[in-house]
């Protein structure tokens, strides 16, 4: 009965993120997309708070954030609400988070536990996923040359991911899966991640094998 207990939860885990994905893409299908030109060399480099958490608390209570929300709401809470070179990095920020938003979903479609969290996100991990029993830390990204610039940026702000937690990078390629105004990544990249995991855990396997022979002999 146990077994089926849970078999029967994760099925309706799996059925709310279906349902989930659908409302969010049809959503992203309507909503706008826009860039503001301003750029300051000092709001560039400047310490922002977490945009991704502010964007997941947003998302509590919405479908999809929308860019201005976000925008506005970044900017109000560094007191800089109608500084428009706060709101326009705030804004190219918002589709990299709608981005793991959409894959979260993807992932939850297909992995039991998926996990996101202010403190990833610091360490450069945008979901963790724990498989049958062991963490898996992916990064999301694009292959731009802005996107590469930005992750330097972050990586000499915050250390590298946590120790011993192995981590995919995974790239969303130039409209693979545009839906409406974004760039998305495409929900078959999932088999990518389950086949990243698979090979990781068969090397850890190996290794343990070879380190409890060594020892034995």
């Amino acid at each position: 009965m146990e077994f089926l207990a849970v078999s029967r939860s994760e099925r309706a885990t799996t059925a709310e993120s279906q349902r989930a994905l659908v409302e969010m893409e049809a959503k992203l299908a309507l909503l706008p997309l826009k860039f503001l030109p301003h750029r300051s060399s000092y709001w560039e480099m400047a310490r922002f708070p977490n945009m991704a958490a502010i964007y997941w608390n947003l998302a509590r209570t919405t479908v999809v954030p929308e860019q201005l929300v976000f925008a506005d709401t970044v900017s109000t809470m560094m007191g800089q609400k109608d500084n428009p070179a706060v709101i326009a990095r705030a804004s190219r920020a918002y589709p990299a988070l709608v981005r793991q938003h959409h894959f979260f979903l993807v992932l939850k479609e297909h992995f039991p536990i998926v996990v996101r969290s202010e403190e990833l996100d610091l360490n450069g991990v945008d979901l963790l996923v724990v498989d049958k029993g062991r963490a898996y830390g992916v990064a999301l990204s694009v292959p731009t040359n802005s996107a590469r610039s930005w992750q330097k940026v972050k990586q000499v702000r915050h250390p590298d991911s946590p120790e011993h937690l192995p981590v995919l990078y995974l790239y969303a390629k130039p409209d693979e899966y545009p839906v409406g105004q974004f760039w998305l990544h495409h929900p078959e990249q999932w088999m990518q991640v389950r086949a990243w995991i698979d090979a990781v855990r068969s090397s850890e396997d190996y290794s343990t094998a070879f380190f409890l022979r060594e020892t034995v002999l």
